[in-house]
């Protein structure tokens, strides 16, 4: 999810996630912030509600086929205005496909060392059903300028740590996972579940 400028705004919960494939050519917005946090919210500069309690809805978003960047506007009680930006999809969801290894080497009491290596990430296909984007590790998309474009879980990924215990060690496990391919994604990181850049992939 894109956040220019500083996150004044905790929001709560937000759907559609990013990265969610719909079935409709239309969207629904809605979410939960912290009551009086916001007083006015667009998506793709329709309006919505925001009620007392936090709640918010944006109603029949119109979506294209294809990928689809939702930009979310929020008009702060203090009148300044914060945008959020995140991808979902219509109908179907390009992706490519990567294959990487992970290694973590955790000792008893002390943060792990890890290392990732990218084996390929030039498989292409089309989608449409939504990908599991579900893991502790996360992978994000970054434009050229070091912006991001898109953020997900990492699928199959465990913790690292357990309130300084270690888990078991991770050697040398193996990942297959997709992402979407989007124009202006210029590189692909994978971040530890403590937000640690593990690699770091030209496109």
């Amino acid at each position: 999810m894109v956040v220019p400028g500083e996150r004044r705004v905790a929001i709560q919960s937000l759907l559609p996630a990013a990265g969610a494939l719909i079935g409709g050519d239309r969207v629904d917005v809605h979410g939960r912030w912290p009551p009086g946090a916001v007083t006015g919210v667009r998506v793709n500069g329709h309006g919505g509600a925001v009620d007392g309690q936090g709640a918010f809805l944006v109603a029949d978003v119109p979506l294209h086929a294809g990928v689809n960047t939702l930009e979310l506007e929020l008009t702060l009680a203090s009148g300044e205005v914060e945008r959020r930006r995140w991808v979902v999809a219509s109908g179907h969801l390009p992706v490519r496909w990567v294959e990487a290894t992970l290694r973590v080497d955790s000792v008893l009491f002390i943060y792990p060392t890890e290392a990732a290596t990218v084996h390929r990430a030039d498989e292409r296909e089309v989608v449409t059903a939504e990908p599991s984007w579900t893991g502790h590790f996360a992978f994000r998309l970054l434009d050229s300028g070091g912006g991001e474009v898109f953020r997900a879980g990492l699928p199959g990924s465990e913790p690292a740590i357990y309130e300084h215990v270690s888990c078991p060690p991770w050697d040398n496990r193996q990942v297959r996972f997709a992402f979407p391919d989007l124009s202006g994604a210029a590189r692909l990181e994978i971040l530890d579940d403590a937000a640690r850049r593990l690699v770091l992939l030209p496109l």
